[in-house]
């Protein structure tokens, strides 16, 4: 039987309560409102996830205390083998096959790393961050400004930051893209506060200090845990200075907020190499990817985001997609592809 409207808000309130709750930021993915939801009996820990040909991708971890982590994944897996899909997990790391069946055989694809600064040990006036010192400085010469709009008040700046958003998304070649990143959509923003780099230049909105160059929503968790940033857009003028104002402006609102971590995201296909700390690769995984990666710059610059990423020196953290072997290994690679690029 369908759900009604209103079992429908209450699975949605359960959700976000749980997501925000989490030790982890990127939990909240789970209200960009392109996914859906399996949940324990008990309704205290769940996985978001979404169906693409024969697979059922799930994005990162269960979310939820660890000690539900194994029986919900159990329960995942036998709902998926008798409605014939292929689990496939995304984002996540090399740890959870600690959680799944040891009768199935499961690949660990690397798809690349996540770069995490540990606000307590980072140092703006350290030495290896003088180039960043040195954007920031000239930032503040320039007259950039950095504010943080709560999430009560999104809405009211939508329509200014709506043409910002639309050029940026058209000048992409790939377009808006979801799954693993948030859209530029109200149900998704507003719960959210936003961080905004601004001229001082008149400004369009009383709630803005000048015109805005580019912004993000703020995504965090209630123990402060960690912060991350969504759905980042800017001016098609912005400088890379610009750039590094921005964030070094918001790991210093986080660390002043009293957060543990900053999660600068995913540089895909960063390290896909093996290393001493990765487990074996595929061989045709390692050669499919190296093929992706030398021919991805007409379409999307992994190598620019992984070097712009290092410039915060921050601890990487391999992440992975599990999937069966063989061909679904494939299947899954593709599916997931299609689920990001909304194809």
């Amino acid at each position: 039987m369908p759900e009604s409207e209103f079992e429908q808000t209450e699975r949605l309130l359960k959700v976000e309560y749980l997501a925000r709750s989490a030790s982890d930021a990127h939990a909240l993915m789970s209200l960009i409102g392109d996914k859906r939801f399996f949940f324990n009996g008990s309704y205290t820990a769940f996985l978001m996830y979404d169906l693409k040909g024969s697979d059922a991708v799930v994005l990162g971890p269960p979310v939820g205390k660890t000690e539900e982590w194994m029986p919900l994944l159990h329960s995942f897996l036998k709902i998926c083998e008798t409605r014939n899909f292929h689990p496939v997990f995304l984002n996540v790391e090399s740890s959870i096959a600690d959680y799944l069946p040891e009768s199935h055989s499961y690949n660990l694809l690397k798809i690349g790393e996540d770069a995490i600064i540990s606000l307590d040990e980072f140092n703006i006036e350290s030495p290896e961050n003088r180039r960043l010192r040195r954007s920031h400085r000239r930032g503040n010469n320039d007259g950039l400004l950095f504010q943080v709009i709560s999430a009560e008040n999104v809405l009211q700046l939508f329509p200014v930051l709506q043409q910002i958003s639309s050029n940026w998304v058209n000048d992409s070649p790939l377009g808006e893209m979801g799954f693993t990143l948030g859209r530029f959509e109200v149900e998704y923003m507003q719960h959210f506060p936003i961080a905004v780099v601004c001229t001082t230049n008149d400004s369009p909105h009383p709630l803005l200090q000048g015109q805005p160059l580019m912004f993000a929503s703020i995504l965090t968790t209630a123990g402060r845990e960690s912060i991350t940033l969504d759905v980042f857009r800017r001016t098609l003028d912005v400088t890379n200075e610009t750039g590094d104002f921005f964030f070094v402006s918001a790991i210093d609102w986080a660390k002043i907020q009293g957060y543990n971590s900053f999660h600068l995201g995913l540089a895909p296909l960063a390290d896909i190499s093996n290393s001493d700390n990765s487990p074996a690769q595929p061989k045709i995984w390692s050669l499919f990817t190296a093929n992706i990666f030398s021919n991805s710059t007409r379409y999307y610059n992994f190598q620019g985001i992984q070097t712009h990423k290092q410039k915060f020196h921050p601890n990487w953290n391999p992440k992975y997609l599990v999937s069966r072997g063989g061909i679904h290994s494939i299947h899954a690679v593709w599916n997931t592809l299609r689920l990001i690029l909304r194809r």
